[in-house]
């Protein structure tokens, strides 16, 4: 018997809660959450990043997507708990399921703190239809999590304008002409990367992301900064109140917009990114709901942050090139382990100079590992590398200059004809990607099946995007543009996006081949403006994996000028015995 499960259904019955939804997210509806926050993990055992879990009376599922369809199955093995993979045809919505498992009269309980604004007005407005209730005050993990991690009290910090190429002052001067342009007299800010890239300010409440957990109000003459004051340093405050900005209690946001709410002051928030709680304080009438200008901002990377992020991309290439050498050189008689790998990695990156952490929990996987897209190694799982097959390492490092997100598919001894042939149908797609040409109102959802188009020719796919943009000091997933079949976003001059296809071949192997690319401008004609890919990532791409009569002369063209630009980036800050070795890896084929 599950006891936590049991646990929880006894304080629902004395609450007269008849389905319990527990959402992956924080207050701020954040990617990656603090260990206060990892209820949904603490319940089930799933560790995978995105999972939506429901619990009732006798049932109990977690909703999560394609990329940990593998894992979840395994990790829920034996604990009472199904699961469900998003899109797949089989696959109801939450609120259709949640409505099949529950009867007229019904509560559905959740803590409106963490559950996004849209995600619980959907909610309400299906369920009631159905005369079920919701209640946004559920919140008793306390009750069943007796030793729950506590809230992070880490310190601010100040991202120097030299790396953020942008001051406040600026970027405050932007944003109120984009308030005045929609006639709001307030914007409301939750997420915390849109805060910590106003502010110019980074944190460690989060791991893998350098955030300081608060909220942001702004209107067009000031603002009021929510935020644990214990974290902010003088320093920092005396920067906050020269743009007139005022530091104010992390959860007196909630009394302040009650407030608000008794004045006709219109409000600018986005629902998706923004509490239940926070949004229901206001008025509908007083909301206009829409992405937040610093989005978009965000996302358009000036010339001193792109300048600075390929610096970061110089240092993280040769971090993961001396990877690279310490495997393919290492005794793997029993001496070269999934755990091993990645702590290797992880010292590297903290070898290079104004390195702050991973932008990630790297993945290290070995063969049939490695075809779980987010596997996480751990000391019970992790398999000894061999002398045959691949071995893939996803990972990335946060610097003061920038995000890196790089993944390599490794080959570790012999391949059968099938990976080599496998191997070469990822990189293919992933090479035309890097050397597309594409006119402006290109989406991403325009270009994804350039890179899928050589699998598709074997039966063969992958349940991930082909990419997603990157944050500048921030976080390793960044909105609002992605390669995927449903991005509608336009790519602009200055986004930074991954371009990542892979395949994934279950208690098989993996293969993911990963690069980041800035969207440049290329030309301007009568048709219009045309842009190109400017890639970020230097390190070599495994060429004894691949079938180099499978590619085409622009794609061996396009590969070997990529390499020999590694070893001239990358060379000079090698040893002679890693040179050497360089030198070989990025071979003309």
């Amino acid at each position: 018997m599950n006891l936590k499960l049991k646990t929880i259904r006894d304080i629902m019955k004395t609450n007269n809660i008849d389905a319990y939804f527990i959402t992956t997210s924080d207050y701020h509806q954040s990617e990656y959450i603090g260990d206060f926050f990892k209820v949904r993990e603490y319940i089930s055992g799933f560790k995978g990043s995105f999972g939506d879990l429901i619990i009732t009376e006798n049932k109990a599922v977690i909703f999560t997507d394609g990329r940990y369809k593998i894992q979840v199955q395994e990790q829920l093995l034996d604990t009472g708990i199904d699961f469900f993979i998003n899109n797949e045809k089989e696959t109801p919505s939450m609120k259709e399921w949640i409505k099949e498992n529950l009867n007229s009269g019904d509560i559905l309980g959740f803590n409106g703190k963490i559950t996004s604004a849209k995600q619980g007005k959907e909610f309400k407005d299906y369920l009631e239809t159905f005369n079920i209730g919701i209640d946004s005050s559920f919140d008793k993990v306390d009750e069943f999590w007796q030793n729950r991690p506590a809230l992070s009290g880490e310190k601010a910090f100040i991202l120097n304008d030299i790396y953020t190429g942008e001051t406040l002052e600026s970027k405050f001067s932007r944003v109120r002409e984009e308030m005045e342009a929609k006639n709001v007299d307030k914007l409301l800010i939750s997420t915390l990367d849109d805060i910590a890239w106003f502010l110019n300010l980074r944190g460690q409440d989060i791991k893998y992301m350098p955030v300081v957990l608060g909220y942001l109000i702004l209107d067009k003459k000031e603002g009021q900064f929510y935020v644990d004051c214990n974290k902010i340093s003088p320093e920092i405050k005396e920067k906050l109140l020269k743009n007139n900005i005022e530091l104010r209690g992390y959860n007196e946001i909630y009394s302040d917009l009650d407030k608000i709410s008794e004045k006709n002051i219109k409000v600018w928030m986005d629902s998706s990114r923004t509490n239940f709680n926070l949004q229901k304080l206001l008025k509908e009438s007083n909301i206009l709901n829409a992405p937040l200008p610093t989005e978009l901002m965000k996302a358009l990377k000036n010339e001193i942050e792109l300048e600075n992020s390929r610096w970061a991309h110089i240092k993280d290439g040769v971090a993961v090139t001396k990877f690279l050498h310490w495997v393919k050189t290492h005794d793997k008689n029993g001496l070269l382990t999934e755990i091993s790998g990645k702590n290797k990695i992880d010292s590297l990156r903290g070898e290079q100079d104004n390195f702050i952490e991973p932008s990630f929990n790297t993945i290290s996987g070995y063969m049939s590992n490695a075809a779980m897209p987010h596997y996480s190694v751990t000391n019970e799982s992790s398999l000894e590398i061999g002398n045959k097959g691949l071995y893939l390492v996803d990972s990335g490092g946060q610097y003061l200059e920038g995000t890196t997100d790089i993944t390599r598919t490794i080959v570790v001894g012999e391949l059968t004809k099938e990976m080599k042939r496998n191997f070469t149908l990822v990189l293919k797609g992933m090479l035309n990607i890097s050397n597309l040409k594409f006119i402006e109102g290109t989406r991403g959802s325009d270009i994804d099946l350039i890179a899928r188009q050589f699998l598709f020719q074997y039966g063969l796919n992958y349940n991930h995007g082909t990419g997603h943009g990157i944050g500048h000091v921030l976080g390793v997933h960044e909105g609002p543009h992605r390669i995927n079949n449903v991005s509608n976003v336009k790519f602009e001059n200055g986004m930074v996006v991954t371009n990542e296809p892979g395949l994934y071949l279950k208690d098989s192997y993996g293969i993911r081949i990963e690069n980041e690319l800035i969207i440049r401008k290329y030309m301007e004609t009568e048709y219009g403006l045309f842009y190109q890919f400017e890639t970020l990532t230097y390190v070599p791409i495994d060429l004894d994996a691949v079938e180099v009569e499978m590619l085409t002369p622009v794609e061996k063209e396009f590969l070997n000028s990529y390499h020999k630009e590694v070893y001239t980036k990358l060379s000079p800050y090698l040893n002679e015995q890693e040179q050497q070795w360089l030198l070989h890896e990025t071979r003309t084929i």
